[in-house]
């Protein structure tokens, strides 16, 4: 959305999210948040009983430092990068894991709770200095 960071905001009910942007009326003026509503995307709530189970939510060195930061929300970059996360969706009996790979942005769904997917280690680059 016009090379600029998106952010996937989660209803803090877990019932819904939203993508959102910051957007300048002015270069003097703070930027505002909007949510992304047009042909590709739309705020979404989840029918009946179905919420998030789980959110987790990687932070990083800078995101400790930014303290603005939200919690329930994933921010996907205008270079293809995200931060990572793992998020539990289900209806109290069928439950899918979104994982966000950092790297690529991608998100892959599987069928089943965050337990029972395959660990992959994360490792902060920044910290290793």
């Amino acid at each position: 959305q016009r090379q600029q960071p998106c952010k996937l905001v989660m209803d803090p009910n877990q019932t819904g999210y939203a993508l959102v942007i910051e957007q300048n009326t002015t270069d003097d003026e703070q930027p505002t948040e909007v949510v992304v509503r047009n042909a590709y995307f739309k705020p979404v709530i989840f029918p009946g009983s179905v919420r998030f189970e789980e959110i987790q939510i990687v932070q990083t060195a800078e995101d400790e430092n930014n303290e603005e930061q939200l919690q329930d929300a994933i921010i996907f970059s205008p270079d293809g990068t995200a931060v990572p996360g793992i998020i539990q969706i289900g209806d109290g009996l069928s439950h899918y894991t979104a994982i966000i790979n950092p790297a690529t942005g991608k998100t892959k769904m599987q069928t089943g709770t965050i337990d029972e997917q395959e660990q992959v280690e994360i490792i902060d680059l920044d910290l290793l200095k």
